[in-house]
């Protein structure tokens, strides 16, 4: 880091120590390197009384120039949408200010792994490009709040991804069940998220309908902020809520690339779980996505073309997602009538174990489907519950309490 400093430390040019700014500029100083972003930024800097001066045009490099001759701001806002190597010179603006600036970046590239690295970097927040007022004042806002005790450290939840072999394992319901459980049962802030903009059901299953907003979300990222996503989220219980969509049939769906890992990021940062629902038709497009998640979960039946299948996802999980738990689900298995395949046919030919079975029990899934309730809470499934509280407690990475008594005689 020193060395990389020092590089840019010859850079600096006969004008690097005149830039002059007010009193204020001590608060916020922004550096961007367009016209339309900078009358967008200056907009928001004028409406909080800063100085017209406090907005510069230049990048990342003017920017390391004038810290070098400054003292270091509250507020940096600098745009890497032209640099070579953002993450060098944004760890280098961040060694600068030695912790003193919470730094917002600006950029062109929608890739989680670089937001993610941003942050890791020193950033407090990245905008895409381009921004809107909303997106900037939103943005400041999040780094005025005060930072407690252990607030270097930001806290995340974790991001399981469901996925089903094949239609109709019940990956879905799969999917709901947990997120309640590790809602209600583990007393967790869960977030149940579905993919499916046309088909999904994740507020179904919960007797809801689903708000607008979702679909924004996914086509407008930039403006993705606390406000967005309160309208867009239904409550289903008190630590428990659903995001998901029911568009139009004749309606074409634009999702920007990128979109929905950089949500799920949003979400972790308010949620101790993210359960996601993904159609297995969307896995192709969801890779930045299945990287972002700390377990996937593939749900399958006991069928020859659900063991092909739950292979072929396995090991695209290990190529485009190396640091996340694979868990396989067999679903609905059967113990009074013989299943296609075998469960250790089925383990040997995937060549790992199962790590969970969900009992197959249709009166209980059924009273709980017209319900329009998770099992558990809707009755019966006794057998049931406990493998769903199982794989609940190991996706919110605690262990589960035993359950109660009067539930586990439950009929």
């Amino acid at each position: 880091m020193t060395a990389h400093i020092a590089k840019f430390s010859t850079l600096l040019g006969p004008n690097a120590g005149k830039v002059q700014l007010a009193d204020e500029s001590d608060v916020f100083v922004a550096f961007v390197c367009d016209d339309v972003t900078a009358e967008i930024v200056g907009r928001v800097s004028a409406a909080r009384g800063w100085a017209a001066s406090a907005v510069q045009c230049g990048d990342s490099m003017a920017a390391i120039r004038t810290l070098a001759v400054i003292p270091p701001p509250k507020i940096l806002l600098v745009d890497l949408a032209g640099s070579q190597e953002p993450l060098a010179d944004l760890a280098a603006m961040a060694d600068m200010t030695k912790g003193q600036s919470r730094i917002v970046a600006l950029g062109a590239v929608n890739d989680m792994r670089l937001y993610r690295d941003l942050l890791a970097a020193g950033a407090s927040d990245y905008l895409l490009k381009p921004v809107t007022a909303e997106a900037v004042e939103a943005a400041i806002a999040r780094t005025e709040k005060p930072a407690g005790p252990g607030a270097e450290t930001v806290r995340s939840g974790r991001a399981a991804v469901f996925i089903g072999a094949r239609g109709g394992v019940g990956a879905s319901t799969v999917a709901a069940n947990a997120a309640w459980t590790v809602a209600h049962d583990l007393r967790r802030r869960t977030v149940l998220v579905d993919f499916d903009l046309q088909f999904g059901t994740a507020a179904l299953a919960f007797d809801l309908e689903p708000n607008g907003g979702f679909r924004e979300a996914l086509a407008t990222p930039e403006r993705v902020d606390d406000l967005l996503l309160d309208r867009a989220m239904i409550r289903a219980g008190e630590r428990l809520m659903i995001l998901g969509a029911e568009e139009s049939l004749d309606t074409p769906l634009t999702v920007t690339a990128g979109a929905a890992a950089l949500l799920m990021e949003k979400l972790r940062l308010r949620f101790d779980l993210v359960v996601v629902e993904l159609p297995r038709t969307s896995v192709a497009d969801a890779h930045d996505l299945l990287g972002a998640a700390n377990d996937i979960v593939v749900v399958t039946d006991l069928s020859l073309a659900g063991l092909r299948d739950s292979v072929r996802l396995t090991r695209l999980a290990g190529q485009v997602a190396p640091t996340a738990r694979v868990s396989i689900v067999a679903n609905r298995t059967m113990a009074e009538r013989k299943t296609p395949v075998a469960e250790g046919d089925f383990a040997r030919g995937l060549g790992r174990k199962i790590d969970y079975v969900i009992p197959f029990d249709p009166k209980a899934f059924s009273r709980a489907a017209n319900a329009g309730q998770p099992v558990a809470r809707a009755g019966g499934g006794k057998d049931v519950i406990p493998a769903l509280r199982k794989l609940g407690a190991a996706l919110a990475g605690v262990k589960a309490p035993p359950l109660p008594f009067w539930r586990r005689w439950l009929g």
